[in-house]
C-alpha cells in the first residue's frame, strides 16, 4: 500500500504544480495535461477508508460521469462486441464475420 500512496502523492503534485523531475535528473520539466480517469471503485469511500488520498480525489473529481456497469446494460453488449470485432478485423486486414 505504501507504493500506491507514494504514486498518488506524485500524481497529485504533477497535477497541481504542472511539473516533475525524471529519476536521476536535476532538470524540472513542465507539463500541461488534462486527466481522464476511470475506476470501478467508489473513490469517495476509498478516501474515507484511507485507501485513496482525499486531496487527489477532489482534484480529479471535477466532472464526474457515472455509467452503470455493463451487466446492467445488457443491450449494449452486442453493439460493443460488433465494434471491437470490426476494429480487430481492420487491424488484421480481414473481413469481419458480421
Amino acid at each position: 500500500m505504501h507504493k500506491v500512496a507514494d504514486l498518488q502523492s506524485k500524481l497529485l503534485r504533477v497535477i497541481q504544480e504542472g511539473n516533475y523531475e525524471r529519476v536521476g535528473e536535476d532538470r524540472t520539466r513542465t507539463v500541461n495535461v488534462r486527466l481522464i480517469s476511470a475506476t470501478n471503485r467508489d473513490l469517495e469511500r476509498e478516501s474515507s477508508d484511507g485507501r485513496f488520498r482525499l486531496d487527489l480525489y477532489y482534484r480529479i473529481s471535477v466532472f464526474l460521469i457515472e455509467i452503470p456497469p455493463l451487466r446492467e446494460r445488457r443491450e449494449d453488449i452486442v453493439p460493443l462486441a460488433e465494434h471491437f470485432l470490426k476494429v480487430a478485423a481492420q487491424k488484421l486486414m480481414i473481413q469481419p464475420p458480421c
